[in-house]
């Protein structure tokens, strides 16, 4: 794992990426605080950590009961972004 600057966050394994003109975003889930973030680069060897997050567990729902990880990314032919992930079912 690699805690990224911008609030000391570690990330676990960059599980999906896409590519936005000019940069990449990668999503990791963030298990100190059970969310998945985001980072992005231009060039491959400087990485900044977005802020907040891009998805954040919701245990009162009754749907996810501790854990989201896994995430995976795609960019629809609209434009906007779809996300799947893991999580575990109480």
């Amino acid at each position: 794992m690699k805690t990224f600057s911008g609030g000391g966050v570690t990330l676990g394994v960059l599980t999906n990426g896409i590519a936005v003109p000019g940069w990449y975003r990668f999503y990791a889930p963030a298990p100190n605080d059970n969310t998945i973030r985001s980072i992005f680069t231009t060039d491959g060897a400087t990485w900044t950590l977005d802020s907040g997050a891009r998805l954040t567990i919701d245990v009162t729902s009754g749907k996810e009961s501790w854990s989201i990880k896994e995430p995976a990314v795609v960019r629809l032919s609209d434009g906007t972004y779809f996300m799947v992930y893991s999580t575990a079912i109480p």
